[in-house]
């Protein structure tokens, strides 16, 4: 079971939609991304499709996952528990000012 209270970090007060927005935004191609790169901002379609389709649950924790979208390397994964959502501590593939100004984007201090 993953413990939430370790190395994760609590995005409940943010708006999903933009959290993922933002993560996109903040993303760029990489190898073989760039065959599949699209500037400009993730459309609403793909949006929807992330929020409206989250894998899971398994063990009562639902996930949507980012790994490539559009070519850029989104890499991240909203953890939904309990109607709580949280992403790791740590970006892959992404600085760690890159995760604060993700968090400073969506709101979370």
């Amino acid at each position: 079971m993953i413990d939430f209270t370790k190395d994760f970090i609590d995005v409940s007060a943010a708006d999903i939609k933009l959290l993922i927005k933002k993560a996109y935004e903040l993303s760029l191609p990489l190898g073989l991304g760039m065959l599949h790169f699209r500037s400009g901002e993730l459309d609403e379609e793909t949006v929807e499709l992330l929020v409206s389709r989250p894998r899971g649950p398994v063990r009562g924790v639902s996930r949507i996952h980012m790994d490539h979208i559009h070519g850029r390397a989104v890499k991240m994964t909203i953890y939904i528990k309990d109607d709580k959502k949280y992403i790791a501590a740590s970006w892959h593939d992404h600085s760690p000012t890159e995760l604060e100004l993700l968090l400073r984007e969506i709101g979370v201090k």
